[in-house]
């Protein structure tokens, strides 16, 4: 299961119980105030794209990644980068490494893109379907947004 597959069935086990304990009155207030959450909420000025050509005059340059180091994962994340050209960043590759005594068979990689104003934003995912044999090394390039 995707986080938002998970984040989605979240959100629908709260709404129904909303539903049941308060009526329809209840549940519209809290979709109108969950909405005017996200209306908020700033947008992101940046734009991942899948295989397209960055359509802007500024030259496009290799970017490489900083990964969230967590001790406890099976996969460790070694080394990565995408093209990034104005507000598009495309193209991406990432190498991993099975730290499991396990093969790994599907990962997914979150892109968290900071605006110019410093906020974050979930920009996309590299989803990778792979055999990845214990303590060894895999490359991917693949964007889902």
């Amino acid at each position: 299961m995707t986080l938002s597959e998970y984040e989605a069935r979240r959100d629908r086990k709260y709404f129904k119980s909303l539903l049941a304990e308060g009526g329809p009155e209840r549940l519209r207030q809290e979709m109108l105030t969950s909405l005017a959450h996200q209306e908020d909420r700033p947008s992101m000025d940046v734009q991942v794209v899948k295989g397209a050509r960055a359509t802007n005059f500024e030259p496009e340059k290799q970017v490489q990644f900083a990964f969230l180091q967590l001790p406890d994962a099976p996969i460790e994340p070694v080394d990565g980068m995408a093209r990034v050209a104005g507000n598009e960043a495309r193209a991406p590759r990432v190498e991993v490494r099975n730290r499991s005594d396990r093969a790994i068979r599907y990962l997914e990689v979150g892109w968290i893109l900071q605006d110019h104003g410093g906020r974050e934003f979930l920009a996309g995912s590299v989803p990778a379907e792979l055999n990845l044999a214990p303590g060894r090394r895999a490359r991917f390039s693949r964007i889902q947004p």
